[in-house]
């Protein structure tokens, strides 16, 4: 199985969806005054790349650590809209032409090419998913 890493490294000043608390990475511990490095984090859930669980919208929803692990890791079909334009919809028409590769069960990966513009405002106006 391939594996891809799309994750992004967690920093000060890393973007952050507005309103979302800031992210701060300081350290707690030192060489120079302690035995070891240790760092203090305090971040929002949603700081880099994570995954939403469904109680992030929903109030009666499962929490992350309600989700199985094995639930988030399998075999995936990336079909590639990076030719949308800002804030343009994703819908049938777009995975119509996988069906055939897509099994039950499957991830769908949408690359939409926003990684682009990560760091700038412009990152917030990604196609998104259509109700259908």
């Amino acid at each position: 199985m391939k594996i891809i890493d799309l994750s992004h490294t967690i920093h000060d000043g890393i973007q952050i969806y507005p309103g979302d608390p800031a992210p701060s990475i300081k350290p707690g511990l030192t060489h120079e005054k302690d035995y070891c490095h240790v760092d203090v984090l305090t971040l929002g859930s949603h700081t880099g790349t994570h995954i939403d669980a469904p109680f992030h919208f929903l109030k009666n929803g499962k929490r992350i650590d309600e989700l199985p692990v094995q639930r988030f890791v399998g075999d995936g079909v990336l079909i590639d809209v990076s030719a949308k334009a800002d804030r343009d919809l994703i819908g049938p028409a777009d995975v119509e032409p996988h069906e055939d590769e897509i099994a039950k069960g499957d991830f769908v990966i949408f690359r939409t090419g926003r990684d682009k513009y990560f760091g700038t405002s412009r990152y917030y106006l990604h196609p998104y998913l259509s109700v259908e």
